[in-house]
């Protein structure tokens, strides 16, 4: 019977190796749960068929053992693509797991920057170096556009729509909802128009990112941002303004945003779902926090962040330059 197993766990490793193009080590994780989940079963004499009631009586077992909710579902799926595997190769008909009900995961609250941590941040980058430049506008679109970190290290040139006067980012349609374009007022849309030029200038073409994920010096080299380099980055910029968090990472940016919009005439829910890509209340709520009453309101987003066009003071910068002419 035990040799009987163990060539089926062979078989199942195999078919997740080569069907399911899994790497090595995903395969491991998938055959050790479902091995436990067996070493369990026989220590509890059971026998005959796998059914409903003993995959249920092992996550019992794995939650009394210290695995929350959280973990739940790393042994369901690797349960389930074992008896899924079963049925694929005629073992047996059916899946037990497939009725297995999901356990709910209480998710946290979203943490955020204040104003001045924001603008604290911002000041730290050198706006008079390409560089400096990627760095503004990657803060720019978490913190003043509210963009996700996929939609940051997704962002391509041709996504930039630039009349002269006003910039707004086109976001298109994906497998996480409908498209959508995110206005940008002007004194923080001049650095998007500044990268965008450099960027041209150097050759890159509209499909090519509009920021680039390594330089050497001041010379961008090919290459998107990725998650990590961008929690990176935030971590970096955030100990260099001597912003102090439990915890950094780049979607504080978007959370940020996103409560910011509260203090904005016409940013209604409604409204700030539109431009967040929100389809649900749920995520809604996770991220704002409830207010019975706005103390102050802002007519613009300008408005909210004329701070940030006092950052940076020299005529040499961007924003020094917008303040100008205006």
């Amino acid at each position: 019977m035990i040799d009987d197993q163990n060539k089926i766990l062979d078989d199942f490793s195999r078919h997740l190796r080569v069907a399911r193009g899994l790497v090595p080590s995903s395969v491991q994780a998938y055959r050790r749960h479902v091995e436990n989940f067996f070493s369990w079963r026989s220590g509890n004499a059971l026998d005959g068929p796998v059914i409903r009631q003993d995959i249920e009586g092992y996550l019992n077992y794995c939650f009394t053992r210290g695995n929350g909710n959280a973990t739940r579902p790393t042994h369901t799926v690797a349960l389930r693509n074992y008896f899924n595997f079963l049925r694929y190769s005629g073992i047996r008909s059916d899946n037990p797991v497939d009725d297995l009900p999901r356990a709910r995961i209480a998710k946290p609250f979203m943490l955020t920057f204040n104003r001045d941590e924001i603008l604290r941040i911002f000041g730290v980058c050198d706006p008079t170096t390409e560089k400096g430049l990627r760095d503004i506008v990657f803060l720019v679109l978490g913190a003043f556009a509210g963009f996700r970190v996929s939609e940051i290290k997704g962002f391509s040139i041709e996504q930039v729509s630039d009349d002269g006067k006003e910039i707004t980012l086109v976001l298109p349609k994906t497998k996480r909802g409908a498209g959508r374009e995110v206005y940008i007022w002007r004194a923080a849309g001049i650095f998007i128009r500044e990268l965008l030029i450099k960027r041209v200038a150097a050759g890159a073409g509209t499909g090519d990112p509009l920021l680039v994920g390594f330089y050497r010096g001041d010379h961008p080299r090919n290459g998107r941002l990725t998650a990590k380099a961008l929690d990176t980055l935030i971590k970096t910029l955030c100990r260099r303004a001597g912003v102090r968090k439990p915890a950094v990472k780049c979607h504080m940016l978007r959370a940020t945003h996103a409560n910011d919009l509260q203090h904005v005439r016409g940013y209604t829910l409604p409204a700030i779902m539109e431009r967040l890509g929100w389809a649900n209340l749920e995520t809604a709520a996770r991220y704002l926090v409830h207010r019975e009453r706005i103390h102050r309101e802002y007519r613009s987003l300008h408005e909210y962040w004329i701070d940030f066009t006092k950052v940076w003071t020299t005529t040499e910068s961007p924003a020094a330059e917008s303040k100008q002419a205006e």
